[in-house]
């Protein structure tokens, strides 16, 4: 639902963030803040069933969601938890991420390696970041001996791509990847060859369906994967396509377009949001509410906005709404299935949602 300068920023501040740990090191306790920041707040991570049962007690200072039947937990340590909450990889690693095609990065001594689900690791910790495998790499950040470098490693270790500090930060997404160079992105394929100069603005995500939306001459559009524009950049905020249809901003309101750019939803809302499952959320004084393809309000706008996941949307048949600065969960019907109790939530996955609660 944010989009536009917002989501810029915020991508921006996080691809910084990343590098700016990275070359800092000996401000690690910075980074050793991340882990305690539900604790600090007073909020505690536990998870939820889809009939609302909490089947894991909120208890974890942070904690991460299912993927491959494991979902990371921390307290002062971090490790990984089955669905039933037990702990099949101990509370050992001091950073610990999610499981993303067999294996997952964790943090050890101030390094980063990857861990197979019985908590070996098949690539040993020397890497100062790393992040999910996807299409078989995951982007890393080491040492060559001389300075650090950004890469993709495959899954023996081996450093396929070798690029500068800061090229690189997405991962794979059918082939391809973007890099920065002198402040223009572009893109590679996998044996670090660059089939789109680097030649744009900025860069979200990368290839869906075989377009990717980039930034020119301070306009959006959209490519095909021989860096042609299938959309002309003209638009104030980047735009992707979700079942078909992008939300777009037209006149100061939201609505949605088709590939062949044609309105299939007329502009008319204040906020627009992705299609997932046959729903969009939209914004409409103030209130969040739903439509299906057709521009057809389903669920009535009547929800805050505020403690709600960046991507809201149905998961599993289900998304979370905001009540009286509550978090619960409807259905498609509107109905409230899970009743409004938690301070924080993020999207359903494989059954379970993570939920926060304030310590009383």
């Amino acid at each position: 639902m944010e989009k536009g300068k917002v989501k810029n920023i915020t991508k921006h501040i996080v691809k910084k963030s990343i590098y700016i740990i990275i070359i800092c090191l000996v401000v690690l306790p910075i980074l050793k803040n991340v882990f305690s920041n539900g604790e600090k707040s007073g909020i505690k991570y536990g998870y939820v069933d889809k009939t609302g049962q909490v089947v894991i007690n909120p208890q974890f200072g942070k904690a991460g969601d299912f993927h491959e039947g494991l979902a990371y937990a921390c307290n002062s340590k971090c490790g990984y938890i089955d669905k039933t909450g037990k702990f099949v990889i101990s509370q050992k690693h001091d950073d610990a991420k999610d499981f993303s095609e067999g294996l997952a990065a964790v943090e050890i001594n101030k390094k980063y390696g990857y861990i197979n689900q019985t908590g070996d690791f098949i690539v040993k910790p020397e890497f100062n970041y790393a992040g999910d495998f996807s299409e078989g790499l995951a982007h890393v950040v080491f040492h060559d001996g001389l300075s650090l470098k950004d890469g993709y490693m495959d899954k023996t270790g081996k450093i396929v791509i070798k690029l500068p500090l800061l090229a690189a930060s997405n991962v794979f997404k059918e082939g391809l990847t973007s890099i920065e160079i002198n402040g223009k992105y572009g893109f590679i394929d996998k044996t670090g060859k660059i089939v789109i100069k680097p030649q744009f603005e900025d860069i979200v995500r990368g290839f869906d369906d075989g377009l990717a939306p980039v930034k020119i001459s301070n306009k959006w559009g959209l490519i095909d994967k021989t860096g042609k524009f299938v959309i002309k950049p003209k638009y104030n905020e980047y735009i992707y396509f979700y079942e078909g249809l992008a939300d777009v901003k037209i006149n100061q309101k939201y609505g949605y377009i088709n590939k062949n750019e044609q309105i299939s939803i007329k502009p008319q809302f204040d906020k627009a949001g992705r299609f997932r499952d046959g729903f969009a959320p939209i914004i409409l004084n103030n209130k969040q509410g739903y439509i299906n393809k057709q521009g057809e309000i389903v669920i009535n706008p009547q929800f805050t906005r505020h403690h709600i996941p960046n991507h809201p949307g149905f998961y599993e048949g289900l998304a979370a709404v905001n009540i009286n600065n509550k978090v619960g969960f409807i259905n498609k019907k509107g109905i409230l299935v899970i009743k409004p109790e938690f301070d924080e939530v993020s999207n359903f996955s494989e059954g379970f949602v993570k939920v926060g609660m304030k310590s009383k």
